[in-house]
């Protein structure tokens, strides 16, 4: 399983954002993704919100809104992600 977070700006489309990023990512980690490639986008904005207020961060300026993308792998030797 690939799983990461992306900041998509107001007006972006999260899908885009998150198809562009997974091919990259997936490229740099050298995994191989599953075809078709299918992927899940979870809006997590609010997550990041609390997490910074508890933290005691200061707001973030731009209105960004924050996602996680999950994308699954193939089990592929020499696959370096975890839990393929």
């Amino acid at each position: 399983m690939l799983s990461f977070n992306i900041p998509v700006a107001p007006g972006e489309n999260p899908e885009a954002v998150a198809r562009t990023q997974i091919l990259w990512k997936a490229h740099v980690k050298q995994v191989h993704l599953q075809r078709p490639i299918l992927f899940t986008v979870t809006r997590i904005t609010d997550s990041f919100n609390t997490l910074a207020k508890v933290m005691g961060l200061p707001q973030d300026p731009e209105p960004r809104q924050y996602y996680r993308v999950d994308a699954r792998t193939n089990d592929c030797p020499g696959d370096k992600s975890v839990g393929a």
